[in-house]
């Protein structure tokens, strides 16, 4: 039996989420780049991500890198199912913990930023156009604080991303509850007939190009919508409502997306913040959540030790949000085995399991040929292992030449002319 046969995989609607949270490091009453202090902590599980050198992949399932200046905790990805988000945020609250342990004495944390993770089955780049158009406004209000600049919203290999500023607690867990919600009704308005979207408010969608996507910033909708808050008006088509009711019109369509991934308390705690029971960042803050106890086993992510069994070491080699590959060193060769997240828990299990003691694992392998055997699924890799191949292409966003050259265009358009009006008045 081969490798592919042996492994089952978690069923394709069986999503995940995860959140990332960003800090100004300061010492000393001042802010200090985290790229310079995070060599000095030494902490461990370093060097497996192959497009970011900085990331520690914790035993928790946490991981610790610095983004840019900032520093950045990111929970593993969260098997989507009632009370996710409640997991999810324990997760950044126990790293963010983590993260100040490490410290030296003296440093502190300032929260600055959030980005929201959520799986997406098919055309990631349409079902994210779709939430910018429709949902992008009910994501700043719940998201959002009056000194914020606006929403991210990225199309990621199999995910969508969306930025904005730092939350905690119930507003974090809301926000994330509607963002699921929302992404999972924007993709079924992109894969099935008869799904309905909420209305789509005039917006001014700015491409961004560091990481492909879009940037919706605070006056994209005509007035300043964290000036105005709830009660910021906003135009759907012809007519002119308050952006507070759009965050209830769209929270309205998305929420029957969430049933069977979302408890009551859930649903009923963004119920709460859209009726205006409970505030939005813009009106107040609310405080981390308390810690429900531990929470290592309930991720994959959070089982990547090393086996040695029987003379043989199952060890990571690299690591992605989608996929983990790994040495299998029998002692006289070594093989690498790419396992998608979708098949990683049933791997783990099989390593846990009877897999290195009664060769199971060998056989698997060696009746595996060097390839793909179906698409996305695992394979054996039996030579010139690269660590990229745990990540996926990153999508790309369909733009006109115009929207890239535009400033350039403008100025030859400008300089041309100027040029012709010298010419005409010397002809003249």
């Amino acid at each position: 039996m081969s490798l592919d046969e042996l492994l089952t995989a978690e069923p394709p609607g069986a999503g995940v989420i995860g959140v990332e949270r960003e800090y100004r490091v300061v010492s000393d009453g001042r802010a200090v780049d985290f790229r310079e202090v995070l060599p000095a902590l030494g902490l461990v599980g370093g060097g497996l991500d192959p497009v970011d050198p900085r990331a520690h992949h914790l035993a928790s399932g946490v991981v610790i890198t610095a983004d840019g200046p900032e520093a950045e905790v990111a929970s593993p990805p969260v098997l989507l199912a009632p009370g996710s988000t409640w997991l999810a945020s324990s997760w950044v609250e126990d790293g963010e913990d983590l993260l100040i342990g490490a410290l030296p004495i003296g440093s502190g944390l300032e929260g600055y930023s959030t980005h929201l993770n959520v799986s997406v089955r098919g055309d990631v780049v349409e079902v994210a156009a779709r939430f910018a158009a429709h949902f992008s406004l009910g994501m700043m209000l719940l998201l959002d604080r009056r000194d914020s600049p606006g929403l991210l919203v990225r199309p990621r290999p199999g995910r969508l991303e969306l930025g904005g500023d730092f939350v905690a607690g119930e507003q974090l867990r809301a926000a994330l509850t509607y963002a699921t919600a929302a992404a999972r009704c924007c993709e079924q308005a992109v894969h099935e007939r008869g799904s309905v979207l909420p209305s789509s408010p005039r917006v001014r969608l700015r491409t961004v190009t560091d990481r492909p996507g879009w940037f919706i910033e605070r006056t994209a909708f005509g007035a300043d919508l964290y000036e105005g808050g709830r009660g910021a008006a906003i135009w759907c088509g012809r007519r002119e409502v308050l952006a507070g009711d759009h965050l209830e019109a769209s929270w309205i369509a998305a929420r029957y997306a969430a049933a069977g991934v979302a408890d009551e308390s859930e649903l009923a705690l963004v119920d709460d913040v859209v009726d205006g029971r409970r505030p939005i960042p813009l009106e107040a803050l609310t405080p981390p959540d308390p810690r429900p106890g531990p929470i290592a086993t309930e991720s994959p992510f959070a089982q990547l030790h090393a086996r040695h069994r029987n003379g043989t070491s199952v060890t990571v080699a690299a690591i992605s949000w989608a996929a983990v590959a790994f040495a299998v060193d029998t002692g006289t060769s070594t093989v690498h085995v790419l396992v998608p997240r979708r098949w990683l828990r049933s791997f783990l299990t099989g390593l846990d399991g009877d897999w290195l003691d009664d060769g199971t694992l060998a056989r698997a392998l060696s009746a595996s040929p060097p390839s793909t055997p179906r698409a996305g699924g695992p394979r054996v890799i039996t030579h010139d292992f690269d660590p990229h191949c745990v990540v996926p292409p990153e999508p790309r966003v369909r733009t006109s030449f115009w929207r890239h050259r535009r400033p350039e265009l403008i100025g030859l358009a400008a300089g041309s002319g100027a040029a012709l009006a010298v010419l005409g008045l010397r002809a003249w």
